[in-house]
């Protein structure tokens, strides 16, 4: 991946960090609205908050509207009360209106376990889309979950990137391990590929529990998706 994808901009106070990431463009999570009726792809989720994408035509909702549907994620389905906080032609961010019932249910909707169990590897996908350059493991579990695993072009792994609801979590060969949180996220669209670029506010100190959190999910990716060999290996650098 270019150096260009690692600009940092500091201020007096913290570090904030933008990368380039390659972008799956589909999705089996989605928000059926309940006001306008259209089904939407859910690109980014958390506890607090999602982006929407409509694939087909432009999105009627405006800044700081309530909007009501469901969340369905293969079948699981969680009825959302939630408010714009921005808006684009075929795009939309909302927030979710808390409550202690809704709370309770949003992290058993977007579970550990769940997260787990809908993983799957985008680089053995048979959809004919092209892997980014030096990228050698891609794995997704839709809206909640990423995660990338780079190369050198002679072979050996180079840097890890997960993106876990609204933390970051990355390594890099000779720098290290570094966690963030995610400030934003928006769809960059070029010739050849989809890619987001993202903004994250780096921890001024490493957050031991997304690294422990982030061990986890390696530790439960299938063998047959990521070899255990290089999970062991990505285990170790986090580890560092």
């Amino acid at each position: 991946m270019p150096e260009s994808h690692l600009n940092l901009v500091k201020s007096s106070d913290k570090t904030i960090a933008k990368r380039v990431l390659p972008r799956f463009p589909f999705s089996h999570l989605i928000f059926r609205s309940a006001d306008d009726g259209r089904v939407y792809q859910v690109r980014d989720i958390s506890y607090a908050g999602m982006r929407l994408c409509l694939k087909d035509g432009e999105q009627v909702f405006k800044e700081k509207q309530g909007i009501l549907g469901t969340l369905d994620w293969k079948g699981d389905k969680l009825e959302i009360n939630a408010v714009t906080k921005w808006v684009s032609n075929d795009a939309l961010g909302v927030e979710f209106k808390q409550s202690d019932a809704f709370n309770s249910k949003i992290r058993e909707f977007l579970s550990f376990e769940k997260i787990v169990s809908q993983m799957r590897p985008i680089h053995n996908n048979n959809l004919g889309i092209d892997m980014p350059n030096n990228l050698r493991y891609w794995m997704q579990s839709d809206g909640p979950w990423e995660l990338f695993v780079w190369q050198y072009s002679y072979g050996e792994l180079s840097k890890l990137q997960m993106l876990l609801m609204e933390n970051f979590i990355e390594w890099v060969d000779g720098e290290g391990v570094k966690t963030g949180r995610l400030v934003t996220k928006k769809d960059i669209e070029t010739p050849l590929e989809s890619e987001d670029e993202i903004i994250f506010e780096e921890d001024k100190i490493i957050d031991l529990e997304k690294i422990k959190i982030a061990k986890n999910l390696i530790e439960n990716i299938p063998d047959e998706y990521i070899p255990k060999s290089t999970s062991i290996f990505l285990l170790q650098k986090l580890e560092a």
